[in-house]
């Protein structure tokens, strides 16, 4: 009688259990302090920057348009704290799919912006979906991970760290053509990545060498591809092609130069294809220890995409190295 009565009560124990870890719907304290501090510096040091769009929209008009990009982007930080982490994992593939659909439309019908098409404009706002698809490569590799844990043992099983790779290779082959910097930045959070899910050393490392040679050949036969273009005579039809072929690989190339040129820079002569480089140096370096203080720039009035590509000239011109 008595193990009778014992067994239903420890049947609710176990039913009343809770989780080892409690979901609370808010954010982490630490991680919106980072948030607010950086909106806050991004507020100042952008209209800081804005000499150029000042003279174009007005005092306010940079400002304002920001301020409201960012209080858009701030609704849509407290909208998805709001969901269980589940509704990450469920979208995941379709959040990838349509990043590689965005992707491939800005390949082929994009607004050409230094040299590549990188963007399109939806209800004047400008859309860039390489930031999706390095979006994309955390959220399905950490499906991916997730799912491909060894039950009873630490690790990955390598059919989930080939799938990531190839995920990755994938996503990768969309950004090439945008830029390298994109390419470099998507590679090394997939490896981020995979390194977090568990994946031993080695794996990590065959992943790594997989890289480098498909990325090692790419450069080769691009750069054997220009050769026999060059030997040949042949000649890009239009206008349009030269920005979306060669012109990046052009860029790459000659900053590789530039970088690794036994020149100092304060003896490089101003170009206008090292304009943006040189007045950025020479932001930085009036910038000193301590800055001058924001709105006090001097470089901002002449150095282009001052307040997008090259803003961080100007936050270190403003604030110094410290």
């Amino acid at each position: 009688m008595e193990a009778t009565e014992s067994a239903p009560a420890a049947g609710a124990h176990v039913a009343e259990a809770k989780p080892a870890i409690t979901y609370k719907r808010h954010g982490d304290k630490s991680i919106w302090g980072i948030f607010i501090t950086l909106c806050i510096i991004s507020v100042i040091e952008l209209y800081s920057a804005s000499s150029r769009e000042v003279a174009a929209a007005g005092v306010y008009g940079p400002i304002m348009r920001h301020c409201f990009l960012l209080g858009m982007g701030v609704c849509i930080v407290l909208l998805l704290e709001r969901l269980h982490y589940k509704a990450f994992f469920a979208c995941a593939w379709v959040i990838a799919f349509l990043s590689m659909g965005m992707m491939l439309y800005v390949t082929l019908f994009g607004e050409i912006v230094n040299g590549a098409r990188r963007s399109f404009s939806l209800m004047g706002i400008t859309i860039q979906p390489s930031e999706f698809i390095k979006l994309s490569a955390v959220l399905v590799i950490a499906q991916i991970m997730s799912k491909s844990q060894r039950p009873k043992a630490i690790g990955v099983r390598t059919q989930g760290v080939v799938l990531s790779a190839i995920m990755v290779l994938l996503f990768g082959g969309l950004l090439f053509k945008q830029g390298l910097t994109n390419t470099i930045l998507l590679m090394s959070i997939s490896m981020a990545m995979i390194a977090i899910g568990g994946t031993e050393l080695k794996k990590m490392l065959c992943v790594g060498l997989v890289y480098a040679v498909i990325g090692g050949g790419v450069v080769f036969a691009k750069f054997m591809s220009e050769g026999d273009s060059k030997a040949k005579g042949d000649e890009i039809a239009t206008t349009e092609q030269a920005l979306t072929t060669d012109k990046r690989h052009g860029t790459w190339q000659a900053r590789l130069d530039r970088f690794f040129s036994d020149v100092p820079k304060y003896e490089e002569e101003i170009t206008a294809k090292n304009r943006q480089e040189m007045y950025s140096y020479m932001a930085q370096a009036n910038g000193g220890v301590f800055g001058v203080f924001p709105g006090n720039s001097r470089e901002t009035a002449r150095l282009p995409l001052a307040f997008s590509d090259y803003i961080f000239s100007i936050i270190i011109e403003d604030l110094g190295f410290v």
